[in-house]
């Protein structure tokens, strides 16, 4: 007789382990979300403490092997799907957070026995960072751990825990490692929660929180593993191979424009595929209300992108 599976506790930690990465699915990161507003001391602490196992192992870059080996190590493993990379992903957190000794090493003997040491070189976060490739007008950065705002200057290279922001008037554009960009309109705010690949050699995974403002979004990566994720107040945008349009007002009403491809929105219980040419409001004072995506109206203005010389320009005054 099979038994039904009996949690001691309403979030595993593994979920909790998904949920600090940014690589939970919708419907477990609105769970854990809500257990966290609910008060729960023992994973508010759980999860305060993996925050600072990451930021402390994003800032260790680990060396990278030579080009040979990587390319030898391809080779290898070429008929391995990279969608098995998150897989990896949270076995090398549980190693990281062990609960005992002994399945320490049993989880790293597995790795050892089953990877063939590609594991080492494939499944490692490694830190990236994303360049201010233009500002126009005033912008301002604050970068991890307790730094001051300062001015934004092109070139500046921000990474997860770092904050970008815009006055008025002004606009900020980012790359990133991968070529995707980010262009933001005038008094916008942004957070870059995680920006990583796997040893370097693997897809990026970003994600961002966008509090206000609006931002012109180009999501070039196409390799499957890879993640860009974008949270607002009231909704989560994710897309590959991507562009769209996001405006957060300052009630937190979020609204969606899609160019090209097509991004999914996650809002509550809530998800929905919003494709090129249709646009998506998502209201924090209607929940409930059905996530209906509609055709973008031909009075639409897209967000301005910055068109000058890759230099900083102040605006007088």
């Amino acid at each position: 007789m099979n038994l039904p599976t009996v949690r001691e506790h309403p979030i595993l930690f593994e979920e909790l382990i998904d949920y600090a990465l940014g690589c939970a699915p919708p419907e477990v990161e609105a769970q854990v979300r809500a257990h966290l507003d609910a008060g729960c001391t023992r994973c508010q602490q759980d999860l305060a403490w993996l925050e600072r196992l990451l930021q402390t192992t994003q800032r260790d870059i680990p060396p990278e092997p030579p080009a040979w080996v990587v390319h030898r190590a391809r080779q290898l493993y070429s008929h391995w799907e990279i969608e098995s990379v998150r897989w990896h992903e949270r076995l090398l957190a549980l190693l990281m957070a062990p609960r005992t000794v002994v399945g320490a090493i049993f989880l790293a003997a597995v790795a050892i026995l089953f990877l063939g040491g590609s594991f080492v070189w494939r499944a490692i976060p490694t830190a990236q960072q994303a360049q201010l490739a233009r500002v126009v007008g005033n912008a301002e950065v604050w970068l991890p751990p307790q730094g001051p705002w300062q001015t934004a200057e092109v070139g500046t290279r921000i990474g997860a825990g770092a904050r970008l922001r815009t006055h008025v008037a002004s606009t900020a554009e980012l790359q990133f490692p991968d070529q995707s960009r980010l262009a933001l309109g005038g008094q916008t705010e942004l957070e870059i929660r995680n920006l990583y690949t796997l040893t370097g050699v693997g897809p990026l995974v970003a994600r961002l929180r966008q509090s206000r403002g609006r931002g012109a979004y180009q999501v070039m990566g196409r390799r499957p593993g890879g993640r860009f994720a974008v949270e607002t107040p009231v909704a989560a945008v994710e897309g590959r191979h991507t562009r769209y349009d996001l405006e957060v007002q300052p009630d937190g009403t979020t609204t969606i424009w899609v160019l090209e491809g097509h991004v999914v929105v996650s809002a509550g219980r809530q998800r929905v595929t919003v494709r090129a040419g249709e646009q998506l409001v998502i209201s924090p004072n209607a929940p409930a209300a059905p996530l209906q995506p509609s055709p973008i109206p031909a009075t639409w203005t897209p967000t301005p992108t910055p068109t000058t010389s890759p230099r900083r320009v102040v605006q007088p005054g």
